[in-house]
């Protein structure tokens, strides 16, 4: 279906927040919420037909804040489910930083979406997709796995950083291996 540029208003409470959203915490909504009481809503979110948040759950929040009732909407289904994750994640970069754990479990599922539907697609497409190197694809989707299973109080799971995860990562791995090794 072609992209038709036409917006909706469509009742806030009618929008279903998806919980696997990329994004976890909201930050900065009331400078956002100001933004918009000066400017008006420059950019509709993107929404499915059945009402699912897809892009712009910052601006659903200040529109929130703003006691709005109704907000202006695009309708993602022209698009694809690979370019709906990959304008969420987009769209996340672009604005707002995830925290580098949200990051780590969207890169993931990007990849691991796209690896269900063509058995041989790579790390390497994947980067090219987001825009970011296949090497750090590689990195990003051994941290988000070992974070899948990492105990809450471990050097991985309190890491401050990507970068940071994944040194524990390798060093985890390195004493598994010398240990092994020494049997």
């Amino acid at each position: 279906m072609p992209v038709t540029y036409e917006f909706y208003s469509i009742a806030i409470a009618d929008i279903i927040i998806p919980e696997d959203r990329q994004r976890r915490a909201l930050k900065n909504v009331d400078n956002l919420a100001a933004s918009i009481a000066r400017n008006g809503l420059l950019h509709p979110i993107i929404i499915t037909r059945d009402l699912r948040l897809i892009a712009g759950e910052r601006r659903l929040e200040a529109m929130k804040t703003l006691g709005a009732t109704h907000i202006h909407v695009h309708y993602l289904d022209e698009l694809d489910e690979f370019e709906s994750v990959a304008i969420e994640l987009e769209e996340n970069i672009k604005r707002k930083d995830l925290h580098w754990k949200e990051y780590a479990h969207a890169v993931k599922r990007y990849h691991a979406t796209r690896l269900d539907q063509d058995v041989e697609w790579t790390q390497a497409r994947t980067g090219e997709a987001l825009g970011i190197a296949g090497q750090w694809v590689s990195i990003t989707v051994q941290v988000a796995t070992e974070l899948e299973t990492a105990p809450e109080d471990s050097l991985i799971y309190n890491a401050t950083g990507l970068e940071m995860a994944y040194r524990h990562i390798r060093r985890k791995h390195k004493r598994a291996v010398d240990t092994e090794l020494a049997q």
